[in-house]
């Protein structure tokens, strides 16, 4: 009896010993496996062209630069996409915010680059006819007569995987709840009362253009593309749809 409780003693004990280690080791692993969300920010002329890595590898470019220019902008935004390291060199989802041509410049030319699965937008339309405000929309527009487009509502989604888009306003409408989830959102807004509206700027087509709520996680962003301040104010006033503490907002109106 007593060789058995010798044996069975130091066994027990390394048992308890190695348990820790291997939860540990398990944690560490787990922690290791959860890939992160990643932002990247490419340097355009004006407007903006972000690209997101979701953890599951799906990809959306909010945006995309100015065109012409000997291709700068759409240079830069195909060396990011070779620097993210993509399993499949395509775009899943394409937000084309509004048609200036600092943000929907190079929405057609990517198309000739590689794949694009998905493109979203506020409308097979614009509000600015002149030739010279025009041009993005009109390379822009054949593309979208064969691509696989949707216009969506505010409050609506984007369906990508890993992270979460809500759309808060586009083609000129707004969110009119609170968003869910978000903190502080539907609280009274004592700022308001120090609100002074600002006249329409002959740019009407920023009053169209998306705006989206992007969630990882505990992490927030806020990114309203060119929407204007009276529509801010509508979106915050009297009460915050939107929440607070977000950790990054994206400047409106450049």
């Amino acid at each position: 009896m007593p060789r058995q409780i010798g044996k069975t003693l130091p066994f027990l004990m390394a048992v308890a010993l190695l348990t820790p280690i291997a939860v540990a080791r398990t944690q560490r692993a787990q922690v290791q496996e959860q890939k992160p969300l990643d932002i990247y920010y490419i340097d355009t002329e004006g407007g903006k062209a972000v690209l997101f890595v979701s953890p599951t590898g799906e990809t959306l470019l909010y945006d995309t630069g100015t065109g012409g220019d000997a291709n700068r902008d759409l240079d830069r935004i195909m060396a990011v996409i070779k620097t993210a390291n993509l399993a499949i060199q395509q775009l899943d989802h394409v937000i084309v915010s509004h048609y200036h041509g600092d943000h929907a410049g190079n929405a057609a030319a990517l198309a000739d680059k590689l794949p694009i699965r998905n493109y979203y937008d506020h409308g097979g339309w614009t509000v600015e006819l002149q030739t010279n405000r025009a041009a993005a929309f009109n390379a822009y527009r054949p593309i979208r007569e064969k691509a696989h487009v949707t216009v969506p509502k505010p409050g609506g989604k984007i369906p990508i995987t890993g992270f979460e888009v809500t759309v808060v306003a586009n083609a000129g409408e707004l969110i009119t709840s609170p968003l869910s989830g978000m903190p502080g959102a539907g609280a009274p807004n004592p700022l308001c009362r120090e609100f002074a509206p600002k006249a329409q700027d002959p740019t009407p087509e920023n009053y169209y253009a998306m705006g989206t709520v992007i969630k990882y996680g505990n992490f927030k962003m806020l990114d309203l593309s060119d929407l204007t301040w009276n529509q801010e104010k509508e979106l915050v006033c009297p009460n915050n749809l939107l929440g607070t503490n977000f950790d990054v907002y994206n400047t409106t109106r450049h």
